[in-house]
């Protein structure tokens, strides 16, 4: 069997895989599938105490879980700092406009000047205010 995540484990014990027994009538229960919610409900019908006591162990699990992802800050790997996509905004501040005998600026204009005759572009795509920014 495998290790019980759940607090409802507080007021059954696992007979088999698919039953449990309550503690507090000693009968056993179908957990269809192998599921607790048959054993919340018995305990809401049966037992609206425990089911009172049943929430709040509940909440108080969701807390200690929270404050566990909180307290460990996330930190990132170099790998992971260099994979990390810039903003648009911070895209456009690190604007750069390159020589015209650079060897980048010199591929770049090839480049668009292919995706002009490949894709049969007119010539003044170049001029529009989206392909100057």
């Amino acid at each position: 069997m495998r290790p019980k995540s759940s607090v409802i484990w507080t007021f059954f014990d696992e007979v088999t895989v698919d039953s449990a027994k309550c503690k507090q009538y000693s009968k056993s229960f179908s957990r269809k599938g192998g599921g607790t919610t048959s054993l919340k409900l018995h305990l809401k019908s049966q037992h609206s105490d425990k089911y009172d006591e049943l929430l709040l162990l509940e909440k108080g699990n969701q807390k200690k879980k929270k404050t566990k992802k909180t307290q460990i800050p996330k930190q990132l790997t170099p790998l992971q700092e260099c994979k990390k996509q810039l903003t648009l905004i911070d895209s456009l501040k690190n604007k750069r406009v390159w020589d015209d005998s650079d060897t980048k600026q010199k591929e770049i204009d090839k480049l668009v000047a292919e995706m002009i005759a490949l894709q049969n572009l007119p010539f003044y795509f170049v001029e529009g205010v989206g392909f100057q920014r």
